[in-house]
């Protein structure tokens, strides 16, 4: 353990912004478990402690089986529902990390070119005097804090910049869950939605892959679906992992999806395989969009994303067939 390593009690005592845990060494398999029940309780430590995983923001539930201090093996929690008792590989390899030779335990500081370890005391000490002189200079609203969005980070990063003075926090969500629930609230009054994958008639996935995904339970519909006999197409310019529960496979240039779907549009609309009723009831200036559709058509969409005309027929007509059980 390095002689900087802060430690829980530390930690608290410290009210610092910045946790670190001590590293230790090995990694141990999953069936150590087995092995250390199997020699009995009397000379080795063993045990379960339940804990979230940290190696993304789903934050999936998982009991630890620890074995003289190492964590040796990981069970996703089946209430969990995001996992729904299955960890991905990640959450499984995250672990290692506690015990990687290389994982970070000091705080590092540029010098020269170089990177050399100093306390804590004194990384804390000189963040300080660096944020107290910006805010004199130029006030609190010069800060900004960009943090991973996880429950305990967006909770404490907001308290702490509130309290300087600045609202600036920016998380992944700026260029990613903001732009797209701000479409989706301008478009059908509400800023998320739930899709009942599992039990489509037809999924189609546009540059997403469950299989590759972060929540085990978004992979888990996909298997039932694909088992329900829902027709899966994934538009991918990569064959991807989830080309194991789908029936089709098409190879979008990248960078085009816009034009694919503009496409698709142009056949619902044009054959009238759209709900009438809903879109009269519901909508607004659905005319001058039907309108621009004219010419967004399969044959241009094919010049642009190398898809045939004719696959991109196929695909919107199965997808107004399927509806509402349409994803």
């Amino acid at each position: 353990m390095s002689e900087n390593a802060i430690t829980r009690r530390s930690f608290l005592a410290g009210s610092a912004g910045v946790a670190a845990v001590a590293a230790g060494a090995g990694f141990l398999s999953f069936n150590a478990w087995e092995q250390a029940d199997a020699r009995g309780t009397s000379d080795i430590d063993h045990y379960t402690a339940h804990s979230l995983c940290n190696s993304c923001s789903s934050k999936c539930g998982f009991t630890g089986y620890v074995v003289d201090g190492k964590l040796g093996k990981m069970i996703g929690d089946a209430n969990h529902p995001n996992c729904e008792g299955t960890l991905c590989g990640r959450g499984y390899g995250f672990a290692s990390i506690a015990y990687n030779e290389d994982r970070l335990t000091d705080p590092l500081k540029k010098n020269g070119g170089k990177f050399e370890k100093i306390t804590w005391d004194q990384a804390y000490s000189e963040i300080a005097e660096k944020v107290k002189a910006i805010i004199d200079e130029k006030g609190p609203q010069a800060l900004a804090m960009v943090q991973d969005p996880r429950p305990s980070g967006s909770y404490y990063t907001k308290r702490f910049m509130n309290a300087l003075g600045s609202p600036n926090v920016y998380t992944h969500g700026a260029a990613c869950n903001m732009s797209k629930n701000a479409g989706f609230t301008q478009v059908i009054g509400t800023g998320d939605f739930t899709s009942d994958v599992a039990n489509s008639k037809m999924t189609m996935f546009i540059g997403r892959s469950y299989a590759d995904a972060i929540k085990p339970s978004q992979l888990h519909a996909m298997q039932k679906a694909h088992e329900n006999g829902a027709e899966l197409v994934i538009v991918d310019p990569r064959l991807n992992n989830s080309i194991a529960f789908a029936d089709e496979w098409v190879p979008i240039n990248p960078g085009t999806d816009l034009a694919f779907i503009l496409a698709m549009a142009h056949v619902v609309v044009h054959n009238k395989l759209y709900d009438a009723s809903y879109i009269a009831e519901n909508t607004v200036g659905f005319e001058e969009w039907a309108d621009y559709l004219k010419d967004c058509t399969p044959a241009w969409a094919e010049e642009i994303t190398g898809i045939s005309k004719d696959t991109i027929e196929r695909l919107a007509t199965d997808l107004a067939t399927a509806a509402p059980a349409a994803s």
